[in-house]
């Protein structure tokens, strides 16, 4: 808290020796958070401090009781017992909170009452340069309820809460104020695929090769989000593809690399790239729910050698872009 001195005479209230108030304010900050983080009232997603007062502020000769403390300004309480305030965003609360220079921190709101030190019945009052301000940013829900991937306003800027002296209820009696400039959040979806997919085309003969042997390749992905729902991109790459990535080279039993050939067709049959440009996209698929792909892999000669006979093998893999 601030300093309490022994004052030498007798005075009505408080007063001013030297300094000034001044507003402090948490620069323009943006806060990430994946979409599965855990709801957590003890340990904050984001914590963001002011600067520091950076000088005294002092009062002489103010009758012992003067009352000083802290309120906030325009927060509803969400939690009076961890003193923590409802943001614009529900399931994200935020704490302000305030140090005299000492580790400790003090929430909001508190009331004290300047104590005796001496028999003189007046304190000398000092508000120090090492005060400031920090706010703390706790997910109080599993589920957040944004809008903007670019960044869900948590508060409007302005000032949320003042330190004062004697008069608690004017916000703009005020020895420090604290306020925030824009503080957005943004939450990244995350998500599970299936699992490694193996396509067998059996047994193959030339014949077959003539005219391609096709199966199916299907799979999924699985997204929570903050956002409602998820658009999932789905693209193939591989180390072997064709001059023109078109197709996915299979070496055959012989070690040879360019006489059998991989085309993978999208859900609309469309033959898609395999050089992780060329993609499906789902859209407005919902949170926890599969963006499922059904794809094509065709098997085709790939020039008028033969492969050599027995087994064939190509990889590639398979990568997602979810917004």
């Amino acid at each position: 808290m601030p300093l309490f001195l022994g004052a030498g005479s007798a005075r009505a209230l408080c007063d001013w020796q030297s300094g000034y108030p001044a507003i402090l304010t948490v620069p323009d900050q943006v806060i990430t958070i994946a979409a599965d983080a855990p709801a957590d009232s003890t340990t904050p997603i984001a914590s963001f401090e002011t600067p520091r007062l950076g000088h005294n502020i002092f009062y002489t000769y103010c009758p012992v009781g003067t009352e000083v403390g802290r309120r906030v300004i325009g927060l509803e309480s969400y939690n009076a017992q961890n003193k923590t305030f409802k943001t614009n965003i529900p399931g994200i609360v935020i704490k302000p909170l305030w140090t005299n220079g000492l580790p400790e921190w003090g929430g909001f709101p508190t009331t004290v009452y300047m104590p005796k030190v001496d028999e003189s019945g007046y304190v000398y009052f000092r508000f120090p340069d090492v005060s400031g301000y920090k706010v703390e940013f706790y997910k109080v829900a599993d589920t957040l309820q944004l809008n903007n991937p670019a960044g869900d306003l948590i508060m409007p800027p302005g000032p949320i809460g003042y330190f004062y002296l004697i008069v608690s209820n004017d916000p703009n009696n005020y020895l420090s104020k604290l306020a925030l400039s824009e503080i957005k959040i943004i939450s990244t979806p995350v998500c599970t695929a299936d699992s490694a997919k193996t396509v067998n085309f059996g047994k193959v003969t030339a014949k077959m090769l003539e005219s391609g042997v096709s199966e199916k390749l299907d799979f999924a992905i699985n997204c929570k989000t903050d956002y409602g729902n998820y658009s999932a991109t789905a693209y193939i790459t591989t180390d072997t593809p064709s001059y023109d990535a078109a197709s996915i080279m299979v070496k055959d039993a012989g070690g040879s690399s360019g006489r059998l050939r991989i085309t993978i067709k999208d859900s609309q049959n469309r033959a898609l790239k395999v050089n992780g440009k060329d993609g499906e996209q789902i859209t407005s698929t919902l949170s926890q729910n599969s963006a499922e792909f059904h794809w094509t892999a065709e098997l085709s000669a790939a020039g008028l050698v033969q492969p050599s006979a027995g087994a064939f093998s190509a990889k590639a893999e398979i990568i997602f872009d979810i917004t």
